[in-house]
């Protein structure tokens, strides 16, 4: 499902001015221009795309709000700085439990990124991310499972755990999936690219590889679903500002994984939106950043991929008959047992039989996806070297 399809269009711009102004402190925004129900949409898109804290704080300094609005905002905004607090306050409960048990470890993305935003609650972060040695997992799931959380999902990537106040993933790989082939081989030697804390079992991803590990997440997320939500953007954007002193070292990562005009392409976009000097947004990226939710957008995710496989009968079929290299990251198995592949293309379509509706609308979907459309999501991809 779509989520910001019943948004004005003025509204993602509104969006991006309130979080230059939390970013940047500036007062570019006129109170006049917002009103209560356009303040309603915003705070609806902007928690959507994961910076619900930045509109909220932005737009409480206009100072123009009716009790009850200003009510609504202080409320709201209180909601994500406790979100916030008792994410961070279980997190270090989980970073003692590993220092305690001696496991080396790296915090990933959320913890590492919202550090450089003004408050740390301005991101929104909806799991923790830890990467730890493989050879660990079976007795963290053991220590987990005894302080209340649930694995509910192991992937070719990483276990997923659950408790009433956590979200929690350790990764033992950095990414699930050969969306971006080039980075791969680059991602698989995270180890090499570590810093180790004195006194501490943590070890800290270098600048130059938190930036590279970054971009080909939000490529990945580009690609596979479709979106990748504002928040990306700025995540990008503020990243490429703290690694400049690593620009070399970042650079040639970027080339060899074929990241380079994603990441250039990017960055541009964040500084036309965020920069000391405000300039119009390129509209297509505009368009695919604000298509969905974070991460997601069942449209968009239908339209990059028939652009990514040369047509609609070719997803179709890529979706009965995945290549082996897809389906290693979600049956974990195949990376051991490669001669398994023909039985889990088997057992899938078994799978896809027992639920015709669904794959009925899913091929629906992609039958009826609009010729222009797919052609000009394929020129955007061509262009941010996603293709």
């Amino acid at each position: 499902m779509d989520h910001n399809t019943q948004i004005a269009p003025d509204i993602p711009m509104l969006l991006t001015g309130l979080i230059r102004k939390a970013l940047l402190g500036t007062d570019s925004i006129d109170p006049d221009d917002v009103s209560e129900a356009a303040m309603k949409d915003v705070i609806s898109l902007a928690e959507s795309q994961g910076v619900g804290a930045m509109a909220a704080e932005s737009l409480l300094s206009l100072k123009k709000w009716a009790p009850a609005a200003e009510k609504y905002l202080r409320e709201y905004l209180y909601s994500r700085v406790l979100y916030s607090e008792r994410q961070s306050a279980e997190r270090e409960k989980i970073c003692a439990l590993l220092e305690k048990e001696g496991t080396v470890y790296v915090p990933l993305k959320g913890e590492i990124i919202a550090s450089l935003y003004p408050q740390a609650y301005m991101r929104r972060s909806s799991d923790v991310d830890i990467l730890v040695e493989k050879k660990s997992l079976k007795r963290l799931s053991e220590l987990l499972k005894e302080k209340g959380f649930e694995l509910v999902t192991v992937s070719g990537h990483d276990h997923h755990f659950i408790s009433e106040r956590l979200s929690l993933e350790l990764h033992f790989i950095l990414e699930g999936s050969n969306m971006v082939p080039g980075a791969v081989e680059l991602l698989e030697s995270v180890w090499e690219h570590t810093v180790p804390r004195e006194n501490s079992c943590r070890r800290d991803l270098t600048d130059a590889f938190c930036y590279f590990y970054t971009a080909a997440h939000i490529a990945r997320h580009f690609m596979l679903t479709g979106g990748c939500g504002i928040r990306s953007v700025v995540d990008l954007w503020l990243l490429e500002k703290k690694t400049r002193g690593s620009a070399e070292e970042r650079q040639s990562m970027l080339d060899k994984a074929g990241l380079a005009a994603f990441s250039r392409e990017l960055c541009a976009f964040g500084e036309a939106l965020f920069g000391e000097i405000r300039h119009a947004p390129d509209p297509a990226l505009m368009e695919m950043v604000f298509a969905g939710s974070l991460f997601y957008s069942d449209e968009g995710m239908t339209l990059g991929h028939v652009a990514r496989q040369n047509g609609k009968l070719r997803y179709m079929q890529r979706i009965c008959f995945p290549p082996f290299d897809d389906l290693k990251y979600l049956y974990p198995v195949l990376q051991e047992k490669r001669w398994l592949y023909p039985f889990v293309v088997i057992y899938r379509l078994l799978k896809v039989f027992t639920k015709p509706g669904r794959i009925a609308r899913r091929f629906t979907d992609i039958a009826t996806a609009d010729n222009d459309s797919v052609a000009k999501r394929k020129q955007l991809l061509s262009r941010l070297g996603l293709l």
